[in-house]
């Protein structure tokens, strides 16, 4: 997905320094809420007494005919989906994969990609982080094309 740059750093050259001198370990996302503790686990381990960046990633709210999605709301459509939004980005902040879990139960439109998500934040709860993460950026595609009854929602956060 397109995102927008912060600064005078490009995405791509910040992930080459990030990486330079990593490890790659690519981990499988379960649907499965044990196989996902045992991937986080499985991060925790590898990567024991070494510095890490774990990447996950997923999309957000998908609005719109062609998502299939498109409750009725009393307000304004920007407004609605940042409430809607707001216990999810709370989740990430908090790190609290357990109300991720039942959060997406009951709305599963919330985002698209929980298990990836839900991953991460077993592994940051696996390897004692204790500290709430940064959201970094949280746009929508309707703020990149001007789309106003259609948009996928998108979030960063960094934990440090």
């Amino acid at each position: 997905h397109g995102g927008v740059a912060h600064g005078d750093v490009q995405p791509r050259d910040l992930a080459a320094e990030l990486l330079e001198d990593a490890t790659l370990l690519g981990v499988l996302a379960h649907s499965d809420v044990q196989r996902q503790i045992l991937s986080a686990r499985q991060i925790v381990a590898a990567s024991k007494d070494k510095q890490r960046l774990v990447i996950g990633t997923t999309d957000l709210m998908h609005y719109g005919p062609q998502y299939n999605y498109t409750p009725t709301h009393s307000t304004n459509l920007n407004v609605w989906k940042k409430k809607q939004e707001k216990p999810l980005l709370d989740v990430l902040q908090n790190v609290t994969p357990q109300r991720l879990q039942k959060l997406y139960q009951s709305n599963p439109h919330i985002m698209c990609g929980p298990f990836a998500t839900y991953t991460v934040l077993q592994f940051l709860v696996c390897s004692g982080y204790k500290k709430q993460g940064k959201c970094v950026a949280y746009y929508d595609s309707a703020d990149v094309h001007a789309s106003p009854d259609t948009f996928v929602s998108y979030v960063s956060f960094v934990y440090s």
